[in-house]
């Protein structure tokens, strides 16, 4: 029983929301209005920024990814937060960033998948890093 939960640790990766993408969006949007207060007139800011801020919440709104799961050596899962669907695809690569680990899919209709660290636990980190570098 305890070989069938250390498999489910290496294989399936639950994703928890995270604070280090937000910090990192916030820095982002920060740097963004700053440059755009430096260039626009007060008008041409406060569309800016109504703009931004309708952008985020569209992308606030779209299907997050919650699981991630590897089926065999070349197929994972993946499931989706709001609608509770789940897919079949395969990974074209991944890439680790310390930080983060972006995970690019073959099928075109899918946008990368960035997993932070804080989204996982430790065990579950070192996991995904590791499936990255025999990637």
């Amino acid at each position: 029983m305890a070989s069938s939960n250390l498999v489910d640790i290496h294989r399936c990766f639950k994703l928890k929301p995270s604070r280090l993408s937000v910090v990192f969006q916030c820095l982002v949007l920060g740097l963004i209005m700053l440059t755009l207060y430096q260039t626009l007139t007060m008008l041409g800011l406060v569309l800016s920024m109504l703009l931004l801020s309708l952008t985020y919440v569209f992308f606030l709104r779209q299907d997050q990814i919650q699981q991630l799961e590897q089926l065999n050596a070349t197929e994972w899962t993946l499931c989706f937060k709001q609608s509770g669907q789940i897919r079949r695809i395969t990974i074209d690569h991944m890439l680790d960033h310390h930080f983060y680990v972006v995970v690019y899919f073959q099928s075109k209709q899918l946008r990368p998948l960035i997993v932070w660290r804080d989204q996982l636990t430790e065990v579950s980190w070192k996991s995904l890093k590791t499936q990255v570098k025999f990637a």
